[in-house]
């Protein structure tokens, strides 16, 4: 059922004249005139190119914009969709662009998608990020064409990265993800998915969205609900992920620790899932990959100069590691911190270090947002050492690193599980 608090009555009105839709594409905005035009136009070129026989909808769920960004969702594409203008936003029967009221941010953007979904009964949903640059009619289309046979409730993008992008996704969410819940889920943090409408109204009834941990990372929290409940996922591949060069950039201190605290409560929140898992399973790729042109070269950081402070850091940290590991993860990652020989983190030692704060998180040894703190310095050590030995490999021996790290979060799940229960060790 909706949630009343978010859909307004204008909005409703608009909803029922809309009535039942097919799929519904929704696109959460905060100021963002400068790209939402090419989105819209992408959203409504893959309606006519590849639905045009399903019934469709565009929600653009907006934060309160203080820039053109629901003028232009109104104004664009005029040749092609009927606009009519309320108290609320925008009513046509294409297209809806409505304010949600609230706490601001991502998740009761996507909540109000959600809910509206419910009320127009849509089969599929797609969701969209502003702030990606190469957004396509292709990429709605990938993300929601498994959903027509209802088979599938989950689709994730897969992105195809340059080792100089996305760490905090293949250095720690990635295998961490894959090793708890047991499925080779590679974007669980993506802001662009598709799901079904079962999905869509089982998280839009969830109590789950007011705590801050979904509030900090919603996109995460979703593809977890997906793996941990009764639902089928599938992936599939868009190609180049690109920001746009404006789009604002979160420090990543308060990144780090919003995603790292959000992570780890999910995981608590699902135990009674993944602690009897004993096997990983791939995720199914749906559809052909979307042809995408050639990223431009993104040059990657001096993984040695960022290597540079991890004996200090660690150092630093001393007294709250060793509350957090045991005695031998400690005296290893003292070591290899130490030692100018073989600089960096290996991805064994780093599977552990995340494991054991894991489990830190789940006993509650100390305040949960010093535990996400305190392994910051930690994951940047991860991301030099991945870019000091990585930064000149192909994308092949690229890949074949980041797998290796994958099971080494897979060979640690086993000491998890087995201090799960146990009493926290001091």
């Amino acid at each position: 059922m909706a949630d009343d608090s978010l859909v307004s009555d204008d909005l409703l009105r608009t909803l029922v004249g809309v009535g039942h839709v097919d799929l519904l594409v929704g696109i959460p905005t905060l100021n963002h005139a400068g790209t939402i035009s090419d989105v819209v136009k992408a959203v409504e070129a893959s309606f006519r190119t590849y639905f045009p026989r399903q019934r469709t909808a565009l929600i653009n769920s907006d934060a309160g914009s203080t820039d053109d960004t629901m003028a232009l969702v109104q104004n664009c594409c005029l040749d092609q969709a009927r606009t009519v203008t309320a108290s609320s936003g925008l009513r046509t029967t294409h297209r809806i662009s409505t304010p949600y009221h609230g706490t601001l941010g991502k998740t009761n953007a996507v909540r109000l998608i959600f809910s509206s979904a419910d009320l127009l009964q849509a089969n599929g949903v797609v969701v969209l990020d502003p702030d990606v640059a190469n957004i396509t009619p292709e990429w709605v289309a990938a993300l929601a064409a498994p959903l027509r046979d209802r088979h599938v409730d989950f689709v994730a993008p897969v992105y195809r990265r340059q080792v100089a992008e996305g760490h905090l996704v293949t250095q720690l969410l990635r295998p961490l993800i894959r090793a708890t819940y047991g499925w080779r889920v590679r974007e669980p943090l993506a802001s662009e998915f598709g799901c079904s409408g079962r999905f869509a109204a089982h998280c839009a009834e969830q109590e789950s969205w007011g705590s801050h941990d979904v509030q900090n990372a919603v996109h995460l929290w979703l593809t977890g609900t997906a793996l941990a409940g009764s639902f089928s996922v599938a992936q599939t591949e868009l190609g180049t992920h690109q920001l746009v060069p404006s789009a604002p950039q979160q420090p990543l201190a308060d990144l780090f620790r919003q995603v790292v605290t959000s992570a780890f409560a999910m995981i608590d929140e699902h135990a009674g899932y993944w602690l009897g898992k004993t096997e990983v399973k791939d995720v199914p790729m749906v559809g052909a990959p979307v042809a995408a042109e050639a990223p431009d070269e993104i040059v990657p950081p001096d993984g040695a100069r960022i290597l540079e402070s991890f004996d200090q850091d660690v150092k630093n940290l001393e007294e709250i590691l060793r509350i957090l590991l045991t005695k031998d993860t400690f005296a290893a990652l003292t070591s290899a911190a130490a030692d100018p020989s073989r600089p960096g983190l290996p991805g064994a030692l780093w599977a552990t270090t995340v494991g054991e704060f894991l489990v830190a998180y789940h006993h509650n040894v100390m305040r949960r947002d010093h535990i996400a703190q305190a392994l910051l310095p930690l994951y940047m050590a991860r991301a030099g050492t991945f870019l000091h030995e990585h930064a000149n490999s192909s994308p092949e021996a690229a890949e074949a690193a980041l797998e290796s790290l994958c099971v080494h979060f897979e060979q640690v799940k086993t000491r998890v599980v087995d201090r799960w229960t146990q009493p926290a060790v001091r």
